[in-house]
């Protein structure tokens, strides 16, 4: 990445540089660190890494996986000027992935891992899918059958932190899978901790704060 480059758009998750000096074949280069510097991101642009990424992904489930977990897949994507976060580009990955399994392992799931706001979130359940029989409630979508749901953590610290369950119950109430094939990851924990992101839309600034 050219330093010159204005990446001030670039949704931040971590207070830790977005590049990182790192050692290449070519020499010393900048290159994108959304976490840290000891997780570089790779570039889904070049066909050859997506093609290796999907080779690997065949590779688990050679060994036996079950379900496949995209770790935080909304920052797949990097394109100058925006906020790298969520691109229509990131849903393709996921559609791409999705697409791979059908043909070559249809029993494997994806479960997508997105600490964003609740809207955002569902959307990795992908449109309705072309590949399977659609019914009243269409069966599958073309992303994740499974979607962690970040917001249910947040709401219940508040319904701790407040005395009063009736935002988590109201939304609890708006809650359903757009497809049959389809769940809601539910946790209430992670290493991560509780972030409180998943919560906007559903709480005032105020109560977030």
């Amino acid at each position: 990445v050219d330093p010159a480059v204005d990446l001030s758009s670039v949704f931040r998750p971590r207070a830790l540089p977005l590049l990182s000096a790192e050692m290449t074949i070519d020499g010393e280069k900048l290159v994108w660190t959304t976490f840290s510097n000891d997780q570089i991101d790779l570039n889904y642009s070049d066909p050859s890494v997506l093609v290796e990424i999907i080779d690997l992904l065949l590779f688990y489930v050679e060994r036996g996986a079950r379900l496949i977990r995209l770790d935080a897949i909304g920052y797949a994507w990097k394109q100058i000027g925006t906020s790298s976060l969520n691109l229509p580009q990131a849903h393709s990955l996921v559609k791409i992935f999705r697409s791979v399994f059908n043909i070559a392992a249809p029993q494997v799931g994806l479960i997508t891992e997105t600490n964003v706001p609740h809207e955002e979130n569902i959307r990795y359940f992908g449109e309705p899918s072309f590949d399977v029989e659609q019914t009243d409630i269409p069966l599958s979508g073309d992303e994740a059958q499974l979607v962690y749901q970040f917001s249910l953590a947040p709401l219940i610290l508040h319904s701790f932190y407040s005395g009063d369950v009736s935002v988590l119950t109201k939304w609890v109430r708006t809650l359903s899978v757009p497809y049959q094939n389809s769940s809601f990851f539910n946790f209430i924990a992670s290493h991560d901790g509780i972030g409180v992101m998943p919560a906007k839309g559903l709480l005032t600034d105020a109560e977030i704060e």
